[in-house]
């Protein structure tokens, strides 16, 4: 069992060591979502009260996609500062615009066969998934389109899509466990998921350029 799981601990111990070494800005990432979501929500209402909820809908659809888009590229961008150097990694990286429409095709692309693959087999949508995930982070660090990004973490991922599937069930269950705990423990296996799931690409794609 513990040769079994020996990757997914390593992903999560360096997730863990980081979080520790930055608490409080890992802590503060999911505050200031929350406050730009809630200024978003806002404004929306004040849209709706003023020109009515109907006219207003397709805009705040729209408006809803824009921002969320954003703010995945935001928390990937800072959690890759993160996991490279902790010290230098800051509120402002959530800002990052730049990659926005090779972000989102890459989104669009990858998520029909994704879905179709989830709706009929589900299995096969399971492993396209995880065949796929690294394409987001391709897209913001490497400026590349959304099709080479979904080629290239197809071929990344070869070989490891168990690894990445046995890391995904861990997250799960940390992550349950941390609702478990008033919720306020998200706070911190949130963070320390995503910075593993950052070290298993790193790893991966280091060794698969060596």
């Amino acid at each position: 069992m513990k040769k079994f799981l020996a990757d997914t601990k390593t992903y999560l111990a360096f997730g863990w060591k980081t979080f520790k070494a930055c608490p409080w800005l890992f802590i503060a990432v999911p505050l200031v979502l929350f406050a730009i979501s809630l200024g978003i929500g806002l404004v929306e209402g004040l849209l709706e009260f003023f020109f009515g909820k109907v006219k207003m809908e397709l805009l705040i659809d729209i408006e809803g996609i824009v921002t969320t888009l954003l703010m995945g590229i935001g928390v990937t961008t800072l959690y890759l500062r993160a996991h490279d150097h902790v010290d230098k990694a800051e509120l402002r990286d959530l800002w990052n615009p730049k990659p926005f429409w090779r972000y989102l095709g890459v989104c669009f692309l990858g998520s029909i066969p994704v879905i179709l693959g989830l709706v009929f087999f589900i299995v096969p949508g399971i492993i396209i998934a995880l065949a796929f995930s690294f394409a987001g982070i391709l897209v913001i660090e490497k400026g590349m389109g959304p099709i080479e990004a979904l080629k290239e973490s197809v071929r990344l991922t070869k070989g490891h899509r168990f690894e990445l599937f046995k890391l995904a069930v861990a997250t799960l269950v940390i992550n349950i466990l941390g609702l478990c705990a008033l919720i306020v423990g998200l706070f911190v296996t949130v963070p320390v998921s995503q910075l593993a799931f950052t070290h298993a690409y790193r790893t991966i794609a280091k060794n698969a350029a060596a």
